[in-house]
């Protein structure tokens, strides 16, 4: 770059478009450069693809015949939905037939149920995921069920457990503890 304080601003002017012209140029040509060697690569890929050759590599591709075993295939999708740290994956079933897993059960959100899919389709010989999942809890996880009984010991929470009341209070003889009892009475 020539510039001189002694010019014109027009002179400077010019010798700036100059510089720029000459930047954009080479610009221009290591763009140029770099499309025609993608070019040239990706016409190789279309020529040996059109020979029976990959340029991408051989990953996936195995013996004639050979179909991976399902119970290898399960027990891979079980690791890879154990090991994912952002899966609750406690209450889903997988079968796996003849290369097509199917998945089964619940989870507690949307997002888990699609990655518990994609998770599933990335392991080795899965041929097809059926996701069967369904979103929310299941029905024995939800807290207290009539007949269950308490363990803590006293007389009027094991009844309470044993009749079925849901909510009752635990206190002996039902003392008033200025709490009503909540549950299916009614009262919301």
């Amino acid at each position: 770059m020539n510039r001189s304080t002694t010019g014109s601003a027009g002179e400077e002017f010019r010798d700036v478009a100059r510089d720029a012209l000459k930047l954009g140029g080479r610009c221009i040509g290591a763009a140029r450069d770099w499309l025609g060697e993608k070019r040239e690569e990706f016409d190789l890929g279309r020529a040996a693809g059109r020979s029976g050759v990959s340029v991408h590599g051989y990953r996936g591709v195995g013996p004639r015949g050979y179909r991976r075993d399902d119970g290898r295939i399960r027990d891979d999708v079980c690791d890879a939905l154990a090991d994912n740290d952002s899966l609750d994956a406690g209450d889903i079933t997988v079968e796996v037939t003849a290369g097509v897993v199917r998945l089964a059960g619940s989870v507690p959100h949307r997002m888990m149920k699609r990655l518990a899919e994609e998770l599933a389709e990335g392991c080795s010989g899965v041929r097809d995921v059926e996701n069967a999942l369904r979103v929310g809890r299941p029905p024995h996880m939800g807290g207290a069920t009539a007949g269950t009984a308490s363990s803590t010991g006293t007389a009027g929470a094991a009844s309470a457990g044993a009749g079925g009341t849901y909510g009752a209070d635990p206190s002996p003889a039902g003392s008033s503890s200025g709490v009503k009892p909540s549950g299916p009475s009614g009262n919301f």
